[in-house]
């Protein structure tokens, strides 16, 4: 594989995570609804142009994972001791 001398940061991962990807894609990768992703991270959504909003790949990649069955406390009843 032959690299172009003008671009040798093609293949340097941190800057493929520094590429700009659509709210869509990132809510997608994230397995959520892109409405989701847009209430609960607003702050990872930048103004790229007028009409374009995009997200940082790294930032889509670093969220953290939904909560699973296991991770997420139960209600348990009180019992009361009326003796």
């Amino acid at each position: 594989m032959t690299h172009d001398s003008a671009f040798p940061f093609v293949d340097d991962p941190a800057l493929a995570r520094r590429r700009k990807i659509s709210v869509p894609a990132a809510a997608a990768f994230n397995d959520m609804s892109e409405a989701t992703f847009r209430r609960r991270y607003p702050h990872l959504i930048r103004q790229i142009s007028k009409r374009r909003q995009a997200v940082e790949l790294g930032d889509a990649i670093d969220l953290p994972p939904p909560p699973t069955e296991q991770s997420v406390p139960t209600l348990r009843r009180r019992e009361d001791n009326a003796t």
